[in-house]
């Protein structure tokens, strides 16, 4: 295997795993904005978990029981 040969391999291996990373990172912007919470602070599962609806505009405002705050 010469140097150019191990060029190409490591720039295919780079290109390839940033195509991966990209359309991870599109999945989760897509079901953050679908999951209808406001906060980009909040997180995505315990806001569809606690099913906070729309309250969610604000840190904090997302749980009824104040003992299952995340901070």
């Amino acid at each position: 295997m010469t140097w150019l040969d191990a060029f190409w391999t490591l720039l295919r291996s780079s290109i390839g795993m940033f195509l991966i990373l990209s359309l991870w990172i599109l999945i989760q912007r897509f079901v953050r904005h679908s999951s209808g919470c406001q906060n980009p602070d909040k997180d995505v599962l315990d806001f569809m978990l606690n099913g906070c609806g729309s309250s969610c505009s604000s840190k904090g405002l997302c749980h009824s029981d104040p003992k299952r705050e995340t901070k």
